[in-house]
């Protein structure tokens, strides 16, 4: 069996921006000092290295605790923000999790950078979690934060099954590579195709990928 790793943000989903007001007025709330997000500066990074950066600017000492109150603050501004305005599924992924889910040679997790309960979120309001519910969740937590370490937890929990890490930035290459994992970059996200041919994914899928696409990929991997 193949367990299949995915990302959620430019993988699976895109919010299309709306999650970055939450989270600054999270920030805000929870620590009384303003919050600018650079959504291209931040590509690839987890919600608590994003929260860890954003406090060492405005001179404050970082803290995990302190990260995890702002981030379970954002998470309940998400779910509101999310219910106007829905995360756009990209590309083929439902009908891609649909086969993946049916079939006994696959596994689908997430592997993350987002907190566990804006995943969450994510997934419900795009109407994606159904193909979760009974998933494993490589997320960002206080004990496991940044994304090389959940990518890392991941290749452990699978340390008996072939895995592939599937995601759209340069951060999930250089973290699957250093789990020792072989990666799919799909250019759905901010990093075009051409930026992602240069770090040399083991695999690669342009922005307008299809299900036969993601299949050669899998009968690919499974020659080794």
């Amino acid at each position: 069996m193949i367990s299949l790793i995915w990302d959620i943000d430019g993988t699976l989903l895109t919010t299309k921006g709306k999650g970055v007001v939450p989270f600054c007025e999270a920030f805000t709330e929870v620590t009384g000092k303003p919050a600018i997000i650079d959504r291209r500066k931040f590509s690839g990074f987890t919600d608590f290295e994003i929260v860890l950066s954003l406090l060492d600017e405005v001179g404050i000492e970082k803290n995990l605790a302190l990260a995890e109150e702002i981030l379970d603050a954002f998470s309940r501004s998400l779910q509101v923000a999310l219910s106007d305005s829905p995360p756009e599924i990209l590309g083929a992924i439902e009908e891609t999790l649909k086969f993946t889910n049916l079939s006994p040679e696959y596994t689908n997790s997430i592997g993350s950078g987002n907190f566990y309960k804006g995943a969450v979120v994510k997934l419900q309001k795009a109407n994606l979690y159904q193909y979760f519910e009974n998933s494993e969740f490589f997320v960002a937590s206080k004990d496991c934060w940044n994304r090389d370490a959940i990518i890392q937890c991941a290749a452990k929990f699978c340390a008996d099954s072939p895995s592939l890490v599937i995601g759209d930035s340069p951060r999930d290459i250089s973290s699957a590579r250093a789990s020792g994992l072989p990666v799919l970059a799909v250019a759905t996200g901010q990093h075009g195709f051409e930026e992602l041919l240069e770090l040399n994914p083991d695999y690669l899928l342009r922005k307008d990928w299809n299900l036969e696409d993601f299949k050669e990929v899998l009968h690919s991997l499974k020659l080794g």
